[in-house]
């Protein structure tokens, strides 16, 4: 028997009706890009938790910016969980120490939506 034939991929038990969406910007316009998606995310989930996941490096600057907002790294989601999370620079996580566990756990502290802004080079 082939081990493979008998795994299948996880599913979801929780379903809010908002599918995983993604966006693209560039560094210069992240922290904008970040402040606009937080405010929107903040409206579809008044009375409810968000959470902000990003590389370390992104921290501070995101931090800045959104300063009633709770900002984390991967390592300090662990445990952690929101209605809503928006993961900033996956790729940058995964460059991180434990990177792709990292990114796991930045990707399933949601319970309702999920948003992930991703950096271009345009």
């Amino acid at each position: 028997m082939n081990a493979g034939s008998n795994n299948h991929p996880p599913r979801a038990l929780r379903s809010s009706g908002y599918e995983p969406w993604e966006v693209a910007t560039t560094h210069n316009d992240l922290s904008d890009t970040v402040t606009r998606l937080a405010a929107h995310m903040a409206d579809r989930w008044t009375g409810g938790s968000i959470g902000i996941i990003a590389p370390q490096r992104r921290l501070a600057l995101l931090r800045d910016r959104l300063p009633d907002a709770t900002v984390v790294s991967a390592t300090e989601a662990k445990g952690l969980e929101w209605d809503a999370a928006l993961v900033v620079d996956p790729t940058g996580i995964t460059q991180e120490p434990r990177g792709w566990n990292g990114l796991y756990v930045a990707l399933t502290r949601c319970t309702q939506e999920l948003g992930q802004i991703h950096l271009t080079n345009a």
